[in-house]
């Protein structure tokens, strides 16, 4: 979320899937080496991604829209974005009998 505020009033459509990933999507032009960033993956030249309909209400776990349809996200914004925004960090959880550090 704090990327998607950074990017600014006009992110273009943002997915939301259901282990937490995100997926925007940018123009296939030359973009900004986004093997620098981590986390960061981009899908294949000619790979399919199911979109869900722009009116389509999922819950959570379903995969469903942050922001509508309408455009495409600036690449470099996008990557400024990213490259200032520090990762969340990771709760780690305790096993039975044991306590979380």
């Amino acid at each position: 979320m704090r990327a998607l505020d950074r990017i600014g009033p006009d992110p273009g459509p943002v997915l939301a899937g259901a282990c937490g990933t995100w997926a925007f999507l940018i123009p296939l032009t030359p973009n900004p080496d986004w093997t620098q960033l981590r986390g960061v993956r981009l899908m294949r030249k000619g790979a399919v991604l199911e979109l869900p309909l722009p009116s389509a209400r999922g819950s959570d776990r379903d995969l469903h829209w942050i922001v509508r349809p309408g455009g495409t996200t600036n690449p470099k914004k996008l990557f400024a974005a990213l490259a200032t925004t520090r990762p969340a960090p990771t709760r780690r959880a305790a096993s039975p009998g044991r306590r979380a550090k």
